[in-house]
C-alpha cells in the first residue's frame, strides 16, 4: 500500500486527498446540511475485476487493483476533483464540493488522463501477470446533493446523491 491510500476499519482502501485540496474542500463543503449543486460525476473501475484476479493470491490481486485505484485518484486530484473509493474503482465529483465553472471539462480531461495512465499500468500487469487490465469510465453532469460528511486527517468522506451519479 502506498502513501496515497490506507486501510479503513472495515478493511477497505481509503484514498488520501492532497492536503491543499482537503483544506479547500473542508472550507467550502463541511456542513451537517447537504448542498444542492450542479456537478459532474465520474465513475471509473477495473472492468471484470473479479474474473481478472480470481486465480491470484490476495497479495498479487492488491498489486494490480491497489495501483489502479491510486492512479485514478491521483489523476482526479490533479483536476481538483473529490474522490471516494468504490471497491476496485472510484467515484469522483467535479464542481462539488469545490465549485468550478468548467467542472465538465475537468471531468472529461481526467477521464482521458486516467485512460492513458492505466494503459501504462496495464502494460506492467500484462508483463508481470499475463493479464489484460482494462478500465471503464462513465461521466455525467447535473444536479446533485453533496456533503463532506467527515474528515480524518486528509481522508475525506464525501457523500453524494442524484441522478447524474446513477447515470455515470
Amino acid at each position: 500500500m502506498t502513501d496515497l491510500t490506507r486501510r479503513s476499519a472495515n478493511g477497505g482502501r481509503r484514498v488520501r486527498t492532497p492536503q491543499y485540496l482537503a483544506e479547500r474542500m473542508l472550507s467550502v463543503g463541511r456542513s451537517s446540511v447537504s448542498e444542492n449543486k450542479i456537478a459532474t460525476v465520474l465513475f471509473a473501475d477495473v472492468a471484470g475485476s473479479t474474473a481478472l484476479i480470481r486465480d491470484l493470491n490476495a497479495e498479487d490481486a492488491d498489486r494490480i487493483l491497489g495501483p489502479s485505484v491510486e492512479i485514478m485518484a491521483t489523476v482526479v486530484h490533479r483536476y481538483e476533483g473529490a474522490v471516494r473509493e468504490e471497491g476496485d474503482g472510484i467515484m469522483a465529483s467535479f464542481g462539488a464540493p469545490i465549485a468550478h465553472e468548467d467542472h465538465a471539462v475537468r471531468a472529461c480531461n481526467a477521464a482521458l488522463d486516467i485512460q492513458e495512465a492505466i494503459r501504462r499500468h496495464a502494460a506492467e500487469v500484462r508483463r508481470d501477470f499475463g493479464l489484460l487490465l482494462q478500465v471503464r469510465i462513465g461521466v455525467n453532469s447535473g444536479p446533485v446533493v453533496v456533503r463532506v460528511e467527515s474528515q480524518e486527517g486528509d481522508f475525506i468522506d464525501l457523500r453524494m446523491q442524484g441522478t447524474p451519479i446513477n447515470i455515470a
